[in-house]
């Protein structure tokens, strides 16, 4: 079993070593690390071309020459992989020593899936853990399309760092290049539509959230990725029993009217007269509702407080999750 790990890179030096060490020291070892520099203006470029002096072996760098965005990124890693299976790793995120070992044994279990999962860690930029994904719930295997086409994962998030059978990869598909956000979130749905899927329920990576990351960026931003996906992947949905696509369709305006909601508090926070931004995320979040009736007290508290309230109180929750991961 040959396991190529791709790593999508662009401005993120101050976490790209930490990424391919924790590739390089996995009890097994990986065949290849591709790493695609998205033409970085920080000091990455630097970073990866020591890693490949070092061990040319197995570690090889590919330059954009202009920056073409995450997904153009990672087909370029996809097209030159070499390997059985392939695996990602987003440059500003880790795994822990066991992960491909686990992932790799659990493809080769009874039910053989063409993809393994597992649960993760999420972590600050310091590198400190402040959330565990699945904390403990129990995770879908199998047949799980409808699960990931409605986000029905835990904490609505999907599943990150997937090991997948490269033949069967590469009949489903590139990453969609349109798609400047999302772009893994729609690649899972194609590759749960046709891949059975496992998983290992140790949490074997661990994610990072910091103040640059793609995350962070706008909610309008995923809001419109969002509809370009339900308009190019509605169709997977046809020939599903009518009951299931109404119950995915229910999932998907729940989570439209979350980006909604997301985008009215970034317009009511956002620098401008008072009246006239609360008119706009008034109007932005009564159109969530047409989705989702629901009120949601949380977000609409948030829509009236200010900014720096609003801050504390989500401060408040994240210390109360870290506080339950502590025990």
């Amino acid at each position: 079993m040959k396991i190529s790990v791709t790593i999508p890179s662009y401005n993120q030096a101050d976490f790209l070593a930490e990424a391919i060490d924790s590739v390089l020291d996995q009890t097994l070892p990986a065949d290849e690390i591709i790493i695609v520099d998205d033409a970085s203006t920080d000091n990455s470029r630097v970073i990866a071309a020591a890693y490949q002096a070092r061990f040319p072996e197995c570690v090889k760098v590919i330059l954009h020459p202009q920056n073409l965005g995450v997904a153009a990124a990672r087909n370029t890693a996809l097209q030159a992989a070499r390997g059985d299976y392939l695996t990602y790793l987003d440059a500003d995120d880790r795994y822990l020593p066991d992960k491909l070992a686990q992932e790799a044994a659990r493809l080769q279990a009874a039910d053989q899936p063409d993809l393994v999962y597992s649960d993760y860690y999420v972590i600050n930029s310091q590198g400190e853990r402040i959330d565990r994904w699945a904390d403990g719930q129990a995770l879908p295997e199998g047949d799980v399309f409808t699960q990931t086409f409605g986000r029905q994962f835990p904490q609505r998030r999907l599943f990150r760092c997937e090991l997948v059978n490269a033949a069967a990869w590469r009949q489903v598909g590139d990453y969609r290049g349109e798609l400047a956000v999302y772009e893994d979130y729609e690649m899972r749905i194609r590759l749960t539509k046709w891949l059975r899927v496992g998983a290992v329920a140790q949490p074997l990576s661990e994610h990072r959230r910091h103040a640059y990351g793609l995350s962070r960026r706008p909610a309008l931003a995923f809001l419109a990725a969002f509809e370009k996906i339900l308009a190019v992947d509605s169709g997977l949905l046809n020939d599903l029993p009518e009951d299931q696509q109404h119950a995915v369709q229910r999932q998907l305006d729940a989570w439209h009217a979350e980006l909604l909601r997301r985008h009215s508090l970034e317009i009511a926070h956002h620098p401008g007269p008072w009246t006239r931004r609360m008119q706009d995320a008034w109007q932005v979040f009564r159109q969530s509702r047409r989705y989702d009736p629901r009120l949601y007290w949380w977000y609409f508290l948030q829509l009236w407080l200010p900014k720096d309230a609003t801050r504390i109180l989500r401060a408040w929750r994240g210390r109360m999750r870290q506080k339950r991961l502590g025990r």
